[in-house]
């Protein structure tokens, strides 16, 4: 886990002492390690979901409005929040609900009346696979960054390799060329050497730095 990036947590109770305790629980347990939102019913989480990211949703099953099995029906079912880790708190501790549970989604149970210390052992189990999840993410999404970068490199850097050669081979064989013309063949290699070398400092890029541009353009930090 890292305090750069914290890990964003959900947690679903009707009950508001319940939501509060395991609120201050975390906060005191990894203090800047978590975000923390509450919600008091299904309904109220789900509503919340579509606005805020959530990396472990802890949930009770028992409320109104909308409960606990329905909003991990939904969540499991929506690709965008499908890899949310999901937390059951229950009182309905037998195997054929959690077998009904598991099979709809669920990622753990917690029986009540629990502990506070199995409470936030199993938060921060959760907390550090999806922490892992993103950073394996983030590998993947590297090694596929570089893979392109090296194929258009390659597709890129051969015709311009005989570019330069040609304008090389002309500006020797050609004798009283007009100022313009020189000045315009070396003002062309000098930005083929530019594209070249940007081209290299993208196949040794060992983490891509991504920045946002306004609200359409993205780029790549060089």
């Amino acid at each position: 886990m890292n305090r750069n990036h914290p890990c964003a947590i959900l947690i679903v109770d009707d009950e508001e002492g319940i939501r509060n305790l395991l609120k201050r629980a975390l906060e005191k347990d990894g203090e800047g390690l978590y975000t923390i939102h509450l919600a008091e019913n299904g309904s109220e989480a789900w509503e919340l979901l579509q606005h805020h990211a959530v990396d472990v949703l802890v949930c009770d099953v028992i409320m109104p409005k909308m409960d606990g099995d329905e909003l991990c029906r939904r969540v499991k079912g929506a690709p965008q929040f499908e890899g949310i880790y999901f937390i059951m708190l229950t009182k309905v501790d037998t195997l054929d609900h959690r077998l009904q549970g598991l099979n709809m989604g669920a990622d753990d149970y917690i029986s009540k009346p629990f502990s506070i210390d199995e409470f936030l052992a199993r938060t921060r189990v959760a907390a550090r696979l999806k922490h892992l999840q993103k950073r394996l993410l983030a590998f993947e999404k590297t090694d596929s960054i570089h893979l392109t970068v090296r194929t258009l490199s390659h597709e890129i850097n051969n015709p311009l390799s005989i570019i330069l050669t040609e304008i090389e081979v002309m500006k020797r064989s050609s004798t009283g060329l007009p100022d313009a013309i020189v000045q315009g063949l070396e003002s062309i290699r000098e930005n083929i050497n530019r594209v070249k070398q940007a081209l290299t400092r993208l196949e040794t890029l060992a983490e891509p730095v991504v920045r946002q541009h306004g609200d359409t353009l993205t780029t790549i930090d060089l």
